[in-house]
């Protein structure tokens, strides 16, 4: 989905948090 976003952008999720793919 967000394969073409740097993995350090930080995500919204359902939750209201925000995941960076960085850090996963």
């Amino acid at each position: 989905m967000a394969s073409k976003l740097p993995r350090v952008v930080p995500i919204r999720t359902r939750s209201g948090l925000v995941h960076d793919l960085g850090t996963q």
